[in-house]
């Protein structure tokens, strides 16, 4: 029962997150269904959800030895995939940039209010992932709460639904609130998104390509170095 009572208000101390909050209002009015955020929110909670598994039952140190066995019998593995990820990423901004230029040279009422710049759910999910994956860094009391998890005698398969549990609803719980208003409170919500989509747009349309191309530089850089060019621009 004790760990049962840890663990929600861990789980719902942990969900207010106002970096989370925020990003969420404004994808909000970025998507083509008021229902889409939802993979926003699932792609937040799957990845800390795989994190905390992770953690808890010691995988990462199993997947750190697969990696170093591949890369040991296959050289090429690492640095190939590592270059196709950096070109794919920089022929993506690439497109992203150029193609809403030329959107933009056709016609500035093209891109309306309702459709113009929207997220598919693969983006969203996405965001959410790299979201959390950014978060990670600082998420202490997410570590101190699956630290206490493995210091208690309790059954593992117990441990996983309790991860399950805390990742998919406690720690979402305000956005799932919030996704719930902008359901029922859609019109209300809708002046408010119109009033902020502009600077999401340039955010999409403009500094998303320059971080995606400084992104694949890194790690076409990091393909070369592994392969053997250790001196290789100045990293």
């Amino acid at each position: 029962m004790q760990v049962v009572v840890v663990t929600l208000i861990a789980g719902l101390s942990d969900g207010l997150n106002p970096i989370a909050l925020i990003q969420q209002f404004i994808l909000q009015s970025k998507t083509k269904s008021k229902h889409s955020i939802l993979y926003y929110i699932f792609g937040i909670g799957i990845t800390n959800f795989i994190f905390g598994c992770l953690y808890y039952f010691g995988l990462a140190q199993i997947i750190a030895d697969i990696g170093l066995t591949l890369h040991q019998k296959f050289p090429l593995f690492l640095p190939i995939i590592l270059l196709f990820l950096g070109f794919y990423l920089m022929r993506k901004a690439y497109q992203m940039y150029f193609k809403t230029n030329k959107k933009e040279k056709i016609s500035n009422e093209s891109i309306s209010k309702t459709e113009g710049g929207k997220l598919n759910p693969i983006q969203l999910f996405l965001t959410g992932v790299i979201s959390c994956l950014a978060e990670l860094t600082s998420a202490a009391p997410y570590i101190a709460y699956l630290t206490y998890l493995i210091f208690i005698d309790i059954n593992p398969a117990f441990a996983f639904l309790l991860i399950l549990f805390y990742n998919l609803f406690l720690f979402n719980w305000p956005l799932f609130l919030m996704y719930f208003a902008s359901v029922f409170f859609h019109s209300s919500l809708l002046r408010i998104y119109n009033k902020i989509s502009g600077v999401l747009d340039f955010f999409i349309n403009k500094i998303l390509p320059i971080l995606l191309v400084i992104i694949g530089i890194f790690l076409i850089v990091l393909a070369l170095r592994i392969y053997g060019l250790k001196d290789f621009l100045f990293f």
